[in-house]
């Protein structure tokens, strides 16, 4: 019996769409649980132990923390179609880095147009999850970001020109004639700025192949979407077994399996899960926890973003 792709995630959520964008590039059939966007979100944290961002992707007993390795779980398991139809995936893979610089932009520019407007409750979450932006300092005007997110905007817009150039020669995608996931990191971006304010022709003003570009990039849709209940998604964990994982001896990280670990996000406040660590390579590592009224899960993160230590 195949594995239902099961994912943990709300509609407006930026990084969410990666996923939905790479479920709709490969015609994937999956299931949706869907999350608040401010905590408290107990079925989420219940299967992760502690992580609250989104997406997070569940595959029997397994559990996939961050869009990029949750993509690169979907690629090895279902490997066509490709999300790197041309072969080259180190840069598409990369691209991650920059547009995460990108996003701050975006958060930065939002507060300062409409952070005025932000519910309390969510202001106070997002406050918490990234400590180093001042949504009220922003909104009020405050400097370097003054006249309402100029200076934001114009960072925007530089970022987006890069995107614009890149389809200079009449190209369809980023690499080439097919979508693959340099587009979908570099589309995100515009995803959060334009669902969130309904306006991104201000911003892209004279970047003309950015919108024909987008709208291609949309109309691939985001695959066969079903509604699950949480407890369905947990019932189907506990009836699972956590798939093996290898572990490299010569990880500069000196650790042993099995020793108590905790692992966190290295550039915002989204949680930490406790457990055993039970996987440890150069693009992820796991760890072993018990899911309350669940059982044995296995959580998979990437390397990169997130640290680990004896917990």
């Amino acid at each position: 019996m195949t594995t239902p792709i099961i994912l943990y995630h709300y509609n407006a959520s930026p990084y969410a769409w990666k996923v939905r964008k790479a479920l709709g590039i490969k015609g994937l059939a999956w299931q949706s649980v869907k999350t608040p966007v401010t905590l408290p979100k107990p079925d989420l944290v219940r299967m992760t132990g502690g992580y609250r961002g989104v997406p997070v992707m569940q595959l029997g007993a397994d559990i996939f923390i961050d869009s990029g390795l949750i993509m690169a779980e979907l690629e090895a398991r279902w490997p066509e179609p490709t999300l790197y139809p041309n072969g080259n995936s180190g840069l598409p893979q990369g691209l991650a880095f920059w547009t995460a610089n990108w996003f701050t932009t975006c958060f930065q520019l939002l507060a300062a147009k409409i952070g005025d407007k932000f519910p309390d409750d969510f202001k106070a979450d997002r406050k918490a999850m990234f400590p180093t932006i001042d949504i009220d300092a922003l909104a009020a005007g405050a400097e370097p970001f003054g006249a309402k997110g100029a200076q934001a905007a114009a960072e925007f817009r530089a970022h987006a020109a890069l995107v614009n150039e890149q389809l200079a020669d009449g190209r369809d995608f980023l690499q080439g004639p097919r979508p693959s996931r340099a587009d979908i990191e570099a589309g995100f971006p515009l995803v959060f700025v334009g669902h969130v304010m309904g306006d991104l022709a201000w911003l892209i003003k004279g970047l003309d192949r950015l919108a024909p570009w987008f709208e291609r990039l949309e109309a691939l849709g985001e695959g066969d979407r079903a509604d699950l209940p949480a407890e369905d998604a947990q019932r189907t964990a506990a009836e699972a077994m956590p798939a093996e994982t290898g572990f490299d001896a010569d990880d500069p990280v000196d650790i042993a399996p099995g020793t108590s670990v905790v692992v966190k996000a290295t550039d915002a406040n989204r949680g930490e899960v406790a457990g055993e660590i039970v996987g440890l390579g150069v693009a992820r590592m796991s760890v072993r926890r018990q899911a309350e009224g669940v059982g044995d899960v296995v959580v998979h993160f990437p390397r990169a973003g997130f640290r680990l230590h004896a917990g």
